[in-house]
């Protein structure tokens, strides 16, 4: 994870909680990494205002849009090449 990410996870309160920040986001740069053909570590992330990642535009040759959504043990994934996405599990 990234220095930002790290101290995100940091702030759980709960270990459990902190623990399923750490899998969704290690998990997440796995799967950008294979898309973008680089090392999981070498994952950016810029977000918006509200706080939502997305690549950073010099990350990939191909315009990548995701999402994650996560609650408890489970965790959704959606990628686009196409255009922006949004996935909620409730």
């Amino acid at each position: 994870l990234s220095h930002d990410e790290k101290e995100r996870a940091a702030r759980f309160v709960r270990d459990e909680d902190r623990l399923h920040f750490i899998a969704a986001r290690s998990i997440l740069r796995n799967i950008l990494s294979r898309y973008c053909g680089c090392d999981p570590k070498e994952i950016q992330f810029a977000y918006n205002t509200k706080g939502k990642p997305s690549l950073r535009n010099d990350q990939s040759q191909l315009q990548i849009h995701f999402n994650l959504s996560h609650s408890k043990d489970i965790a959704l994934y959606a990628l686009s090449k196409i255009e922006p996405i949004g996935i909620d599990i409730e």
